[in-house]
């Protein structure tokens, strides 16, 4: 599974109608590649305990795969998600932050803002679910994406959401129905989500939703 799809641009801010928080957790069946399971998974605001985790199972399992394992087949990006996690608990205006858990694991974390669309600014699953199928929780990608649209939905946008992605993701996100707008920022492709995909990308999953 793709890692991150991410926009570094960070445009002036203007006050627009502020995402409610609570009202957003959704909860859906994932799977557990290595027990043979479906697992409940839980996407709730971020929190300090949240940076917390990411600190203390995100990173160190990074390190170990590149730095002693010298795996050279993992190229997973792991961005500075304690300081986009912190900004967005300190923000009043429009940034925020949530996590996907599995239990007590963090199994992926996704940023985003509205400022008239909403803007998908940094999106990524655990890096043990890594490498697509042979990643250990299927569904935590999806399972975002669908949370994404649900905001959109709930900010009235129609599920329409839009992101700049790194060149390893643009696959993924055609896969999922995003289109290429022509635009770019610092050399990433902007892709937005029609409404039409929208539809049909939150029906297809909505099997594996158990709320929301």
């Amino acid at each position: 599974m793709l890692n991150v799809y991410e926009c570094y641009i960070r445009p002036r801010r203007r006050r627009q109608r502020v995402i409610e928080r609570d009202s957003l957790d959704v909860k859906f069946l994932s799977y557990d590649s290595v027990e043979k399971i479906d697992c409940e998974t839980e996407i709730r605001t971020a929190t300090l305990d949240t940076v917390r985790d990411f600190g203390s199972t995100w990173e160190p399992y990074v390190d170990d795969k590149i730095i002693r394992q010298r795996d050279k087949d993992f190229n997973y990006r792991c961005f500075e998600w304690d300081r986009i996690i912190n900004m967005s608990l300190s923000s009043v205006l429009i940034d925020k932050c949530y996590a996907a858990c599995t239990g007590a694991r963090l199994d992926g974390l996704l940023s985003f803002r509205h400022q008239r669309l909403l803007y998908l600014d940094f999106f990524a699953t655990a890096p043990w679910n890594y490498y697509g199928t042979a990643g250990r929780m299927r569904r935590i990608g999806s399972g975002l994406v669908y949370f994404t649209i649900k905001t959109s939905l709930s900010l009235s946008l129609e599920g329409e959401f839009v992101l700049y992605a790194l060149g390893g993701s643009e696959q993924y996100c055609e896969k999922i129905g995003m289109l290429p707008t022509g635009d770019y920022k610092f050399g990433l492709k902007k892709y937005q989500m029609p409404k039409d995909k929208a539809a049909f990308f939150e029906k297809s999953f909505r099997k594996y939703v158990v709320n929301g």
